[in-house]
């Protein structure tokens, strides 16, 4: 019996299964499978064959074909049940002669529920997979594709080895596994030369310098690979015949590579002529760097093979070769600045073409011509007036289509002559001009494009410098007596003020009026209030009381007494009183001594004697006038004589005596300085310490002297004598 097995892949496990395939004559009846568990823990390492023996129970697999080849495909039931590890497979086939075949094996792992979760690498040195490198798993199971990005560009041009770790997820990190790459140099073509020559004339050593420069294809040396082009006269070969075309290129480093050969075979059929054409243009600032445009040159159709190279878009330099006696036309494509182009070795046929007969080597010139000057303006500037001593500006060109705004410079000046064009100094935008002084400015600024047009009239602005805050004054006018009394507010410079009347702190959301501005004060109000100029500057807050009234406190003092009376209201005190007046007036005061008082001077708000004139303007502050009268005893009228027709006033008791008849000469209880005499025959009563009206006794005379008696007689009451 012949056998032929195939491998075919287990749905639930790792490994392969053989199937076998009956080739003999016998008929393929019946098969049966044995699955033998791991005979050791799983712990992935390599699996352990169990023999066949080792079968206790074989389960039937149904067979389909019935001829001496059958193919059968099942899944073990058990599958599910096993653990995670190796096991064993064994499968036999029976012929219709009911021979079983030998059983054939394979072994199989089960993973039960791990999941490939992390990974890391290292680069060109192994490591604790720990600290490497972060591999980015696409998918969580048994398997999985792992990414990561790596920087080549900084790897040496050399063989590196990657190192990669994986971890499942019971935390297990699996043996390191080795990937090797080679990173090659990113060096481009920067150019290709040829030569073609008999071969046994090859120079040696060849020198590339010498030999002809070939173009690209697309017309730019750029990459790794580029496609080239060689043209050369054939006429210059000696003989017809086989040449050898030698080819060499130089990388972006410079370095020439080994030559390459291929021979080529010149018979007089093989070529015609042709004629170079060169082409060079020129910008208006006299640099080839196609800034201002460019030439457009056909395409070449000069080999045999109508070999077509693309048309040019000629910056700079260019060459190429046509037929002769072609007849070429050439294009200016023009930036919009460009007024003029300038042609040279062509013909002429519109301001923008040219015509050329490539009837021999042909040099053309294009030159573009710049001639109108840019125009100047500036596009942010500061404020007419501006309270900062920095100032700002950009400026620009105007109708920008029409200009290279990437290569016009500037020429600035300020606070100048600008009619001085020595004293203008480069600068860009944006600008700034520094530490300013206070007071008007004015910048000018000209263009000057590539072709060296300048602006012949420079953009200008002119602008004031006001760093000094404003200052508000206050005046009041009107009266409250007559109910028009007024604060006028106002500025020493255009400025809007900002008020509150409540005694709130006023900001610039609050009312505001401009300069100079009235308030009307109808009773005692607190105004705040602060000013803000054409340049933004702020004062500083002002807060000022306005009171419309006055609290009078009048008081009488001394050890005499009076009263105090007004003009023009009338008021009369006659003690110590407060009376609350109007503000915006004048009031007069007059002291009224009772008798037997004289009045002494005013303190206060009222000085010396005589009548007080007091003065009641708008207060600023807490409105308050104190006033007080001084009133003292009339000494004139200390002592008082009762003759029998009337009252008799002295100053003295000895004067009293002298003119008295007799009867009651009263004293008031004051001292009296002096010596006092009772020389006459008459008979008086010396009645001391009466109060100052005479009514009563309420205190003690004191006499500084000596009290002699000599004639008479002298009842005396309340009477000291020192």
């Amino acid at each position: 019996m012949k056998w032929l097995f195939v491998m075919a892949w287990c749905v639930f496990c790792s490994g392969w299964l053989l199937l076998g395939e009956s080739q003999a004559k016998p008929m393929i009846t019946a098969a049966q499978y044995c699955i033998i568990p791991a005979a050791q823990s799983y712990n992935r390492t390599l699996p352990i064959f169990a023999p066949a023996s080792s079968c206790t129970e074989w389960r039937p697999v149904s067979v389909t074909g019935g001829t001496d080849s059958a193919n059968v495909s099942f899944t073990p039931s058990e599958i599910t049940t096993l653990p995670p590890g190796w096991h064993t497979l064994y499968l036999q086939f029976q012929d219709d002669h009911n021979v079983w075949g030998p059983a054939r094996k394979v072994q199989f792992e089960v993973h039960g529920q791990q999941q490939l979760v992390a990974g890391k690498f290292f680069l060109d040195k192994d490591g604790d997979p720990a600290t490497g490198g972060t591999l980015l798993p696409s998918n969580l199971d048994f398997t999985a594709i792992f990414s990561f990005p790596l920087d080549s560009s900084s790897l040496l041009p050399c063989i590196h080895t990657l190192y990669l770790h994986i971890q499942d997820n019971q935390g297990n990190w699996g043996p390191s596994r080795q990937v090797k790459f080679e990173v090659t140099p990113s060096h481009t073509v920067a150019g290709a030369n040829f030569m073609v020559v008999s071969p046994d004339t090859f120079p040696s050593p060849a020198d590339p310098t010498v030999w002809r420069v070939m173009n690209a294809v697309d017309r730019v040396f750029n990459t790794q690979q580029e496609a080239v082009t060689g043209n050369f006269s054939v006429p210059t070969l000696v003989d017809y015949g086989i040449h050898a075309a030698y080819v060499i290129a130089m990388d972006s480093d410079g370095r020439w590579t080994k030559e390459w050969n291929q021979p080529i075979t010149i018979t007089p059929s093989s070529f015609y002529v042709g004629n170079r054409l060169n082409l060079t243009t020129i910008d208006s600032d006299n640099t080839t760097a196609g800034n201002d445009g460019m030439v457009t040159i056909p395409p070449s159709t000069w080999l045999e093979t109508t070999y077509q190279t693309p048309p040019i878009n000629c910056v700079g330099s260019c060459t190429d070769i046509y037929s002769n006696n072609a007849s070429v036309t050439l294009t200016a494509v023009i930036k919009p600045w460009i007024d003029n182009v300038d042609w040279t070795g062509c013909t002429v046929i519109t301001a923008n073409t040219c015509q050329v007969t490539m009837d021999a080597l042909k040099n053309v010139t294009v030159r573009f011509r710049d001639t109108l000057p840019p125009k100047t303006v500036i596009s942010t500037q500061p404020l007419p007036i501006a309270n900062s001593r920095t100032s700002k500006f950009s400026f620009m060109v105007a109708a920008s289509p029409f200009e290279d705004t990437a290569r016009v410079s500037y020429r600035c000046l300020y606070d100048g002559d600008p009619t001085n064009d020595s004293l203008f100094y480069s600068c860009s935008s944006p600008t700034t001009l520094p530490s300013l002084q206070e007071g008007q400015h004015t910048l000018w600024v000209k263009a000057v494009d590539k072709a060296g047009n300048i602006d012949p009239t420079p953009a200008s602005y002119s602008w004031v410098i006001d760093v000094t805050p404003p200052v508000t004054t206050a005046s009041i006018s009107g009266s409250s007596q007559l109910g028009n009394l007024l604060v006028t507010l106002a500025t020493n410079e255009p400025a809007s003020i900002y008020l509150t009347t409540d005694g709130s702190t006023p900001s610039l959301y609050s009312f505001h009026a401009t300069s100079p501005f009235q308030v009307p004060i109808p009773t005692n109000m607190t105004l705040s209030y602060f000013s803000q100029d054409l340049a933004g500057n702020l004062e500083p807050l002002k807060q000022q009381l306005y009171a419309t009234t006055y609290q009078l406190n009048l008081i009488i003092s001394g050890s005499g007494g009076g009263n105090i009376s007004s003009t023009p209201s009338g008021y009369l005190a006659g003690s110590s009183d407060s009376v609350s007046l109007l503000s915006g007036n004048s009031l007069t005061l007059q002291a009224l001594p009772n008798e037997f008082s004289q009045f002494s001077g005013w303190n206060g708000d009222c000085t010396g004697g005589g009548s007080c004139l007091l003065s009641l303007p708008v207060a600023t502050s807490i409105a308050t006038k104190n006033v007080t009268a001084n009133f003292g005893m009339d000494i004139s009228k200390a002592v008082v004589l009762v003759p029998p027709d009337g009252q008799i006033f002295f100053n003295s008791p000895q004067r009293a005596y002298d003119q008295a008849l007799g009867g009651i000469i009263g004293m008031w209880g004051v001292p009296f300085i002096g010596d006092l005499t009772a020389n006459r025959p008459i008979s008086v009563n010396l009645r001391g310490g009466m109060n100052n009206l005479f009514t009563k006794i309420d205190g003690m005379t004191v006499i500084k002297g000596a009290f002699i008696i000599s004639n008479g007689q002298v009842v005396v009451e309340n009477l000291t004598i020192q």
